[in-house]
């Protein structure tokens, strides 16, 4: 008898024991037999290859699928097998005739990645790998032996590759531009975002991924969730990941992080047996900074900011809990420990999902805000671990550099694909022995600082410039001139189209603006730029708070002494002592003297010392620093963005103007910021309604019957009216030019007077146009939708047609005069009428003021007169007219039956 395994603590394991316990059984043999065949069924031509790489060779295939069928090569009603082998047929010179087309097809018509720009070698390679596989596995799958080999198949490809780039002029590959994003550009990424965030949750969890970056020199695949397939069941980074611990200093943490996704979880079995079990995992171990200045990085500070701000922290709840707990680490909840730390974002950004965020979001947000802060450069995630491993190669050396990043000690991919020194090495001063303070391999500080991308961002109010009409007028001017502009085009497709001219016009003016910049700047300009590349925001409003606090607090140390400083406590009878004189200096004989005589030392007194504590003076602990910084970023201090929805407010203008004495329009809470934006853009907040409400708030507390004029008071004329309306309607229209005189020195006339100089939003100005749009409709007068355009426009839908400003040309006709200027008024010529229409048509030179009597006596009961200066003709017809001009209704009975006895 067996002895038992046991299910906690099982006995070794041997396959031979599986192989005899089978053996004795038929029933399992033939389900283990059935099972292993249906096994080995699947795995009959099964791709192992990565999603990515299965993604790439199903679209080459469907590609070259498309264009045999295009060019009619092969045809359309064929099954599976006769269409795979149509497309790679047996024979070799036919197979190699059509995959020498397709090669070909592609390098002459193919594009590339960047836009307007044609494929590279390194993309025909692509395709060249794709028709290899795709070739090997159909003639696999269907038994053909005679196929050509795998060289015969490689040379016969790349001799139609290489004839390409000879006679077709393909290029190697494109220009990679390389950009480093190191503490400079990321004190401006973050003082931005914490400015202008729709959302603290959703950006303080970028800025920390951007930290992590910056410090680990990690991927964003280790921080986020990627399309790949990872051995880890949590494809990102969770609360789990990370073990905080105190420092010995007050405030001062480490975090200890392990990154299980990591790029080399996810390579060939094949090639990742070979690699040794650490590199499965890698455990970056971080402190908090030393120097103050360098807080806004600290990765162990935001780690404790956002688990507050969540409450997952174990029996932690404030800062001030943080401060005072003696546990040495500060643990996350249990059932928060398989949760991201880096949380996505719902749409616009405007709160956090509870998914995890992906790669491609860290990105993109970068990208989008280094758009914003005026960098005319493409800013990636893996700007941040570029700039990094250039910093730990000069610090720690390559090899090291390549342990922190995980890279394989025998490939040189850190040299190819981050590192980028040639820009901050002095080659002038090493080759000529010049002394000078470099670095590890020759690194130069002020050469690297004079090419850091924080030098050149534009500044804010020239980055809203471009981002505001700048880059909408350049969008109208591309559009004009472009020959391949979307006449057809649905909806959908014409807005992808404007946001690809938007994508370029903004890169083009943001270039322009960098390269106007560098040949501006001057010196001093550039010296002060080089200045302010450690200065942070945040920071300053940190150290400001920080030394307020400290300055008060010391303001009552002093009051507190000041009162006690006549307190003394006897030893003996624990009693109260007054008026007993505190350090009583010793006599002169009596102070210590040294081994010469002739010098007295002597302590000076404290009143001697200019000890008065300012805010200058006062010294910034790092306790207190981290506290407020920590505190600032919980509160959200900086943040300009206003939640309205929730957080309603009045109009400043309306608190702002005295002449509002309503209080529900003074203090009505406004919960959305364009209506907000229209309500302060409209005639109600102009000068001219102002000074209105003001009249009439002198007007009604003066109690008076009559409003006199004040500019003609000025000149010495008295001018009376009943109602402040009578005084507006005389000021505007009066001619007297020093009446003008006074009135336009008090703004009268002036351009701004009685409108917004601003327009107000587009739902704001469609509600307007419907409401004109009612108001016209009535009179008959034709109303397009269409608005002016400031330049020519392609039309929509019909090819060859422009849109263009200013009046419509005139087209001349047959028979057909133009009248301009005075000309329109002269008196009518004859009439070519006939003497009966003459008789009731009428031709005066301008519009009549009143209905005139022009249909004859004999036509006036069935026609009514329609003008639009006309009365209203419904109301017309319903007053009773005497005599030959009333208008009455035939009275028509209808027969009544008479009623049945």
């Amino acid at each position: 008898m067996a002895a038992s395994s046991g299910a906690i603590a099982p006995s070794r394991y041997s396959i031979f024991d599986r192989i005899n316990q089978i053996s004795t059984d038929d029933d399992e043999i033939f389900q283990v037999i059935e099972e292993l065949e249906s096994h080995v069924q699947e795995s009959s031509g099964w791709r192992w290859h990565s999603e990515s790489t299965q993604r790439s060779q199903d679209n080459i295939f469907a590609t070259y699928e498309s264009f045999l069928t295009g060019l009619r090569i092969i045809g359309d009603n064929l099954d599976q097998k006769e269409k795979e082998l149509a497309m790679f047929p047996p024979g070799k010179d036919e197979c190699f005739k059509r995959l020498k087309l397709y090669i070909t097809f592609i390098a002459k018509f193919g594009r590339g990645r960047a836009r307007n720009t044609s494929i590279s070698y390194r993309g025909l390679v692509r395709h060249r790998i794709g028709l290899i596989f795709w070739h090997k596995r159909i003639h696999t799958k269907y038994g053909i032996t005679t196929s050509p080999n795998h060289a015969q198949l490689f040379n016969a490809i790349t001799e139609a590759m290489r004839y390409a780039v000879s006679k077709l002029g393909v290029t190697i590959g494109a220009t990679i531009q390389y950009t480093k994003v190191g503490l400079p550009e990321l004190r401006q990424l973050i003082d931005y975002d914490t400015i202008h965030s729709a959302s603290i949750e959703v950006s303080e969890g970028h800025h920390l991924a951007w930290c992590i970056g910056r410090v680990c020199a990690v991927r964003p695949g280790s921080i986020g969730t990627t399309r790949q397939k990872t051995i880890s069941g949590l494809p990102f980074l969770t609360w789990g990941d990370v073990q905080i611990t105190r420092s010995g200093s007050p405030l001062k943490f480490q975090v200890a992080i392990t990154f299980r996704n990591l790029k080399t979880n996810r390579e060939d079995p094949e090639e990742g047996m070979r690699k040794p079990n650490q590199s499965r995992s890698l455990t970056c171990v971080v402190n908090s900074p030393s120097q103050v200045d360098n807080l806004i990085f600290s990765i162990p500070h935001r780690l404790l900011v956002i688990a507050l701000r969540r409450g997952i922290i174990d029996g932690i709840n404030t800062i001030d809990e943080l401060i005072n707990g003696q546990s040495y680490s500060i643990m996350i909840n249990r059932e928060h420990l398989s949760k991201p730390i880096i949380l996505g974002s719902k749409p616009r950004g405007l709160e956090v999902s509870e998914k995890a965020a992906s790669a491609a979001s860290l990105t993109d947000y970068l990208a989008l805000r280094g758009l914003k802060i005026g960098c005319a450069e493409s800013l990636t995630f893996t700007s941040i671990r570029r700039r990094a491993a250039g910093d730990l190669t000069r610090a720690v050396g390559r090899d090291a550099a390549r342990v922190i990043m995980n890279h394989d000690p025998e490939t040189r991919t850190l040299e190819k694909y981050y590192l980028s020194i040639d820009d901050q090495i002095d080659v002038s001063g090493i080759s000529l022995g010049e002394p000078g303070d470099l670095g590890s391999e020759g690194y130069s500080r002020q050469m690297d600082e004079a090419r850091t991308l924080a030098i050149y961002t534009l500044s804010s109010q020239k980055a809203c410039e471009i981002h505001g009409p700048a880059v909408n007028a350049l969008m109208v001017k591309l559009m004009a001139s472009d020959p391949g502009y979307p006449y057809t085009a649905t909806p959908s497709d014409l807005k992808n189209y404007k946001r690809r001219i938007r994508r370029v016009a903004l890169r083009s003016l943001l270039d322009d603006e960098v390269q106007k910049q560098r040949r501006e700047i001057g010196i001093e300009e550039f010296n002060n730029r080089v200045k302010r590349l450690t200065s942070s925001k945040i920071m300053d409003l940190v150290l400001q708070k920080a030394q307020s606090q400290l300055s008060i607090a010391s303001e009552n140390d002093e009051e507190i002494s000041s009162e006690e400083e006549s307190l003394f406590i006897d030893d003996d009878t624990q009693q109260i002592i007054h008026n007993q004189e505190e350090n009583a200096e010793d006599d002169l004989e009596t102070q210590s003297m040294g081994d010469n005589n002739s010098k007295i030392y002597r302590e000076l007194d404290k009143d001697d010392e200019d000890d008065s504590p300012t805010d200058s003076d006062v010294e910034i602990d790092y306790a207190t620093a981290a506290c407020t910084f920590m505190q600032t970023l919980l509160d959200n201090t900086l943040s300009q963005h206003k939640d309205l929805k929730n957080n309603p407010i009045p109009c400043p203008l309306c608190q702002e103007d005295d002449t509002i004495t309503d209080p529900t329009i003074k203090n009505k809470d406004w919960t959305i910021q364009v209506k907000l934006n229209d309500h302060m853009k409209t005639y109600f907040h102009t000068p001219r309604a102002k000074w209105i409400r003001r009249a009439e708030l002198d007007f009604n507390a003066s109690g008076k019957d009559v409003v006199t004029c004040p500019y003609y008071q000025q000149v010495g004329i008295t001018k009376r009216f009943s109602s402040v309306k009578y005084l507006v309607k005389h000021i505007e229209g009066v001619t007297d030019p020093d009446h003008q005189h006074y009135a336009r020195e008090d703004g009268w006339l002036s351009p701004n007077w009685a409108s917004h100089p601003e327009m107000k939003s587009t739902s704001s100005r469609r509600t307007d146009e419907i409401q004109f749009r009612q108001k016209v409709a009535f009179m008959g007068l034709p109303y397009s939708d269409s608005q002016a355009v400031p330049s020519p426009v392609p039309h929509k839908s019909r090819m060859g047609i422009i849109l263009a400003p200013g009046p419509s040309p005139k087209v001349p006709h047959y028979n057909t005069k133009f009248l301009t200027g005075n000309n329109m008024f002269k008196p009518p010529g004859p009439s070519r009428l006939t003497d009966y229409m003459a008789s009731i048509i009428a031709s005066t030179p301008q519009p009549p003021p009143w209905t005139t009597s022009v249909i004859p006596p004999h036509l006036r009961g069935v026609i009514v007169l329609k003008s639009p200066y006309a009365e209203d003709p419904v109301k017309s017809t319903g007053k009773k007219r005497q005599g030959e001009e009333s208008i009455e209704a035939p009275a028509t009975k209808r027969h009544q039956p008479e009623p049945k006895e």
